[in-house]
């Protein structure tokens, strides 16, 4: 009977040792586990807790072995700083919970979260050779605490979010984190982002919070699948590396800094720029691409320099609110850079823009500088200001010390040429089977004639009329033509383009106008394709009223130009590569991916 009564006790205590297991596993274990000393699990091994692991000393894991945890990952609370190490092999868990001043080390090893991974005051995470690979979420709370990524990899399902004052997240060495949806590094003054030679990816929005330091460096490409903020007071290099917006408006708020640097880049797919009151955006050697709009608010310091592009396929608002509020005062300065606008110009009032050091400022559009109250500035000390519109400058606001000083025929700087004619209108209207034909030119030079041409198919033209030009002019000329199309059908398209000639035979396209002004564009073929360099494209679906650019794949515009002397384009001047070349009608638009070996 004595006998029976031990045996029931040990078996009593083996079962409590099993629901709360507290050295190195050797098997599975159902109950909790708490590993107190350091434990190593043998190669090959397959091990499941059925149950929490409470990790209090360093765990190692043989060539192949798995740990699979149901339950949560924790640790016990430490007083003071604790780095505890995962090396080796693979573990599963359910959730990871890591406590205060208690720093995770992953080393060589995967560590896979079926669900969230929250880390604690005054922690950390350091990974080497690591895989952190996360259902749900990852969130640090800590404060002056460091994550560390040398290549390394960490993935969430949806956020992750670090948000303790003084946090350093640090990604060396091709290290990535790829965030489901949002990626944000908030908390405060003291906290600093490094990305060297290494990538984030966020799923939609990217936050870099208030007062936080950012170098993105090496190599190093952020992609982002929504919107970009560089929160307020916040400051970011980006040295010889990228930032792309897939779709999504970016944002450079309140006395924030951005530096772009050394060939960086950053592109806008499809969104558009706000830098806010007292922030600066310095491009430096480097590019910028914006499909979409640019404000430049209240003191907002935009800096092109060096060689460095801006390109803004939309309007440009300088001193202006995001929401189209005035601000006034905003500030451009182009030194040895060039800004290119698909778009009008809106220099608000008391901004100003100053173009020097051979660089250049492009307006497709129209030019609004100041208003009836309150004058604005466009100087042009050492540069180029063109604008292919009207301008409307009621201070008289826009001047040029060198070269060209007349601003008002549309360019003035040293890089304008004089060119035989300046035309301001060709206009179409119909009535009927007649067709009034109109055009206006500013100035003039050496000018003998006008040749006018039909065509409805946008790509042969035949002369209809030849209009005597006014040789010499800087007023304003007016010119008109009736052409009379009873043979053509109502449903045809037709298209008229001008063209001039001078006294010595010089000859200049001019432009061509759609009479049906379609808003639609056919899509567009290139051949061959891929090219050799220095083939000429042959371009199908297109007609002379249309104009094309072809962009870098990093969104940086490489050459642009219009199809009114016919349907080719010249690939000398282009490295081997992709490319996108992209068609314009009107306000319609088609691209087409273009190779050239």
């Amino acid at each position: 009977m004595t006998l029976n009564v031990r045996a029931l006790c040990a078996l009593f205590f083996i079962t409590l040792c099993l629901t709360s297991y507290a050295q190195c596993p050797t098997g599975n274990v159902t109950g909790d586990v708490t590993i107190n000393s350091n434990c190593n699990i043998a190669a090959g091994a397959n091990y499941t807790i059925t149950g929490n692991l409470t990790l209090n000393a360093n765990l190692t894991l043989g060539a192949g072995a798995k740990l699979t945890v149901t339950g949560t990952l924790n640790n016990s609370y430490v007083g003071s700083a604790t780095t505890r190490t995962i090396s080796g092999g693979t573990v599963e868990v359910g959730t990871a919970t890591i406590g205060d001043n208690y720093t995770l080390n992953l080393s060589g090893t995967t560590l896979n979260v079926t669900n969230g991974y929250t880390g604690g005051y005054h922690g950390g995470l350091t990974m080497t050779n690591a895989v952190l690979d996360i259902g749900t979420s990852f969130s640090e709370g800590f404060q002056q605490g460091t994550i560390t990524l040398n290549n390394s990899d960490i993935s969430t399902g949806t956020t992750f979010a670090t948000s303790g004052g003084g946090t350093q997240l640090s990604l060396t060495n091709g290290s990535s984190i790829d965030a489901g949806t949002s990626f944000s590094f908030t908390g405060g003054s003291g906290r600093t982002l490094t990305v060297n030679n290494s990538s984030i990816n966020s799923g939609t929005n990217f936050t870099i919070g208030e007062q936080s330091g950012s170098n993105i460096t090496n190599g190093s490409s952020l992609v982002v699948g929504g919107n970009f903020l560089n929160d307020n007071g916040a400051d970011m290099i980006l040295d010889n590396s990228t930032i792309t917006l897939t779709s999504g408006n970016f944002m450079n708020d309140f006395q924030a800094t951005i530096l772009a640097q050394n060939g960086s880049d950053i592109t806008l797919s499809n969104g558009n720029m706000n830098t806010e009151d007292q922030s600066s955006l310095i491009i430096d050697a480097s590019d910028v691409y914006i499909n979409g709009d640019m404000n430049n608010d209240f003191h907002a310091q935009l800096t092109v320099r060096n060689n460095g592009t801006l390109t803004v396929t939309g309007d440009f608002n300088n001193g202006l609110q995001p929401n189209g509020d005035p601000a006034d005062q905003g500030y451009v300065d182009v030194d040895g850079g060039s800004v290119s606008i698909g778009g009008n110009l809106n220099n608000s009032a008391g901004s100003s823009i100053d173009i020097d050091g051979g660089g250049s400022f492009a307006v497709a559009g129209n030019v609004t500088n100041g208003n009836e109250s309150t004058p604005a500035s466009i100087t042009v000390p050492d540069g180029t200001f063109s604008y292919g519109g009207t301008m409307s400058d009621p201070h008289s606001g826009v001047s040029a010390s060198s070269g060209d000083s007349e601003c008002a025929d549309g360019c003035c700087g040293s890089g304008c040429a004089a060119l035989p004619v300046s035309l301001i209108t060709f206009d179409a209207l119909q009535e009927d089977d007649q067709v009034l034909l109109s055009w206006s030119t500013a100035t003039e030079k050496d000018n003998d004639y006008f040749t006018l041409e039909r065509s409805t198919d946008g790509r042969t033209f035949q002369p209809i009329a030849q209009v005597s030009g006014n040789g010499t002019s800087k007023v304003i000329q007016h010119y008109s033509f009736i052409d009379y199309l009873g043979f053509v059908s109502s449903s045809t398209s037709v298209y008229y383009r001008l063209s001039q000639t001078d006294y010595d035979g010089t000859f200049e396209w001019l432009r061509v106008i759609d009479l049906g002004q379609s808003a639609q564009v056919n899509r567009i073929q290139a051949f061959p394709n891929p090219a050799w360099q220095g083939d000429e494209l042959q371009i199908e679906g297109v007609t002379a009223d249309m104009s094309w650019e072809i962009y870098a794949l990093s969104g940086g515009l490489m050459a642009r130009g219009s199809f009114i002397s016919g349907n080719r384009i010249d690939t000398q001047h282009y490295k081997p590569g992709t490319y996108l070349l992209k068609s314009f009608s009107g306000s319609a638009s088609t691209t087409a991916k273009i190779i050239i070996r």
